[in-house]
């Protein structure tokens, strides 16, 4: 399963203007936009990368297999840079 990192803030500043993801830890802040805040913003509610690219499927309608692509690739780099973690349930 994939959680946001512990001891992160999550601003959406709505419409389309993305969302910040603010590290107290660290004092890093990320601003992520369009696609990439819808992903994250998902795995905050679901955790499970199937349900993730189902739900962005519906918003975008969009064929399953371009998401998940799309999603792979993405969450490989935030788990490179700390925003996401996996761990068990």
């Amino acid at each position: 399963m994939i959680y946001p990192k512990e001891n992160i803030e999550i601003i959406d500043l709505g419409d389309d203007d993305g969302t910040v993801i603010y590290d107290s830890e660290s004092g890093d802040t990320n601003i992520l936009d369009g696609v990439a805040a819808d992903i994250f913003q998902c795995f905050s509610q679901y955790h499970e990368t199937e349900s993730v690219i189902k739900e962005l499927s519906k918003i975008y309608d969009e064929d399953t297999e371009v998401i998940r692509k799309d999603v792979l690739e993405f969450i490989e780099k935030l788990i490179e840079q700390g925003l996401l973690v996996e761990r068990s349930a």
